[in-house]
């Protein structure tokens, strides 16, 4: 019995890094997911590919992947666990952030207030991740015609155990804001 405590603290404590990769350039990218616990690595890659029906994610290995399931995913639906989602980041640490985007439109002025549009945006949607290194963000102008080059790479590392108490304090937090305490009716005779 102490052996099976001692295992499951060991797994609650244990490191994982979580590493995302995309890199498009026109039309196509790639795709990079891998997870790293205790010296084992899952790891995804996968084709980019745009067209005017939308992304298209193609794995390089393996079964086709069905975006179908995504389909049904609304604004609402999203909206439920993005508390528990923000807890488990402040739980965890971004070790490494980096955005490198090469953009051109064919006009000058368009290119340059596209190209500091996205910079602006970029740096607002990263303040609010602390600790660790500081996020690289590059945005270069291509003058010389139209042209979209990005890539992106994000390093979390994070503990379960951590993210796991952090979800059930937001847990905890949200069932006492909704009222969800007993009140009693006075009868009427």
């Amino acid at each position: 019995m102490l052996g099976l405590l001692v295992l499951a603290y060991g797994l609650l404590a244990m490191r994982v890094r979580l590493r995302a990769e995309v890199s498009l350039f026109g039309g196509q990218g790639s795709l990079s997911l891998s997870a790293d616990a205790l010296g084992a690595t899952l790891r995804f890659d996968a084709v980019l590919q745009a067209d005017a029906r939308g992304l298209h994610v193609l794995p390089r290995y393996g079964f086709p992947f069905d975006a179908g399931a995504l389909a049904g995913m609304t604004p609402g639906r999203l909206r439920r666990p993005l508390p528990y989602v923000r807890a488990a980041l402040r739980a965890g640490r971004f070790e490494r952030l980096a955005l490198h985007v090469r953009l051109g439109l064919g006009d000058a002025g368009a290119t340059a207030v596209a190209a500091g549009t996205v910079r602006a945006l970029a740096a607002a949607l990263l303040v609010p991740i602390q600790g660790g290194a500081p996020p690289d963000v590059r945005v270069e102008a291509a003058f010389g015609g139209a042209e979209l080059a990005a890539h992106a790479r994000c390093i979390f590392s994070f503990q379960p155990g951590d993210i796991m108490l952090a979800v059930l304090k937001t847990a905890a937090s949200k069932t006492g804001r909704e009222g969800f305490g007993w009140k009693s009716i006075p009868l009427k005779a």
